[in-house]
């Protein structure tokens, strides 16, 4: 990241603790307590949600404190965050694309996930990715940090998330390198962090938020397109120069 203080400032995580060490991008249990819950809701609303009246319909106190553990970590569930409440937005006008509104999020809070990403889209479409795929490339960046058994269940769990993004396609015997498929949501999403990292005009297209989810320079301008017609922002366009409001994010992005 080129301007950490920006980045925290919107929520983002610049390193901790991974909820991929035991755990997946959970985006099923997300849904479920986003349903469970008032889009007002405050961070105290969201833990008794799921440890008091286990919306999540977990088997013991104890789990249901680990997952919400989890989900905090991946998505802050706190209307102060920045990047939790833009998720919330977009998930209230668009709920059919929180796997990639998810991944985003997570994509900024969880430093594991991060790497990950980077690491896969260096990886050619088609490509099989066995279980162990980041495996070695985990003890490549961070060397003696993890154990074997932690690197495996990482390395699976990572692979399951990019599953669920459509990063990784396939069956449960053989998964191959895939391209995922971003609504104007999930664009708009990345489009909207850059601009609070400071891009501007075409830049807003083409950086590493939009990169993550697959997406090129032009489809990022179509999806922009498709969601100043959908309401959720401003675009104007003239040539190379464009400039965007994002409506959508008003009192959340100054």
């Amino acid at each position: 990241m080129d301007n950490n203080t920006a980045f925290e400032t919107l929520g983002g995580v610049l390193e901790g603790t991974s909820a991929h060490i035991s755990r997946t991008l959970m985006i099923s249990e997300l849904e479920s307590l986003l349903q469970a819950t008032d889009f007002d809701s405050s961070l105290e609303d969201y833990l008794k949600s799921v440890v008091e009246d286990n919306c999540l319909l977990k088997s013991t106190v104890k789990t249901r404190k680990v997952t919400y553990t989890n989900l905090k970590s991946l998505y802050a569930l706190d209307p102060e965050n920045k990047l939790f409440m833009l998720l919330r937005v977009l998930y209230e006008k668009e709920p059919e694309e929180l796997p990639l509104l998810a991944f985003m999020c997570a994509y900024c809070r969880d430093f594991i996930f991060r790497f990950a990403v980077k690491h896969i889209q260096s990886v050619p479409e088609g490509t099989s990715m066995p279980g162990m795929f980041f495996q070695q490339y985990l003890e490549d960046q961070f060397p003696k940090r993890y154990s074997n058994a932690t690197r495996s269940s990482m390395s699976q769990n990572l692979l399951a998330s990019f599953f669920r993004t459509g990063h990784v396609a396939g069956t449960k015997m053989k998964k191959v390198r895939s391209q995922s498929k971003p609504g104007a949501a999930a664009v708009c999403y990345a489009a909207t962090i850059a601009y609070a990292m400071g891009m501007r005009g075409m830049y807003l297209c083409e950086n590493e938020f939009v990169k993550a989810l697959d997406c090129s320079r032009e489809s990022a301008l179509s999806l922009l397109s498709d969601a100043d017609a959908k309401g959720l922002i401003r675009l104007r366009l003239l040539g190379e120069v464009m400039d965007v409001q994002f409506t959508f994010a008003e009192g959340i992005i100054s």
